[in-house]
């Protein structure tokens, strides 16, 4: 008994540190758990991102015909009614001029609109082989000079 009261004062620093070591590792475990739950989490996120994605581009793929005529509708409006300068970037002519053109190919040439591809849209087509036809004309002809 005598041997228990002199040492007990270092008997409770040896609880002390033991308790000290117990609450640290259990802190320890706390943070790890914690780490386990932050990654679990964003992999969870990223998972449901690309899940989105997916759907996304599902949901692109699976549009109706009538979903893509209005939405080139709406660009061909964009690029024709909106202002001159639209139309003369895409398609190197004013409003009125493309107006003209369509209502001559339409009245005089026989173009109809045949419910899939309007007149303006066929025009637009034509103008875009004509100007692409034009820059390969001019690349030939640059590469012609060089070989002179």
């Amino acid at each position: 008994m005598y041997l228990i009261k002199e040492n007990a004062p270092m008997l409770k620093k040896i609880w002390i540190v033991i308790i000290c070591i117990l609450f640290v590792k259990l802190l320890e475990s706390y943070i790890n758990l914690m780490m386990c739950l932050a990654i679990i989490r964003l992999w969870l996120v990223e998972r449901e991102e690309k899940e989105a994605e997916k759907e996304a581009r599902r949901m692109d793929l699976e549009q109706s015909p009538l979903d893509i005529l209005s939405k080139r509708s709406t660009e061909i409006q964009h690029i024709t009614r909106e202002c001159d300068e639209n139309c003369i970037y895409e398609l190197r002519m004013d409003r009125n001029a493309f107006a003209r053109l369509c209502d001559l190919l339409q009245t005089r040439s026989g173009l109809l609109d045949d419910g899939v591809v309007t007149i303006e849209e066929q025009e637009q087509l034509m103008e875009l082989i004509s100007k692409l036809l034009s820059l390969t004309q001019i690349d030939q002809g640059t590469e012609q000079e060089r070989a002179i």
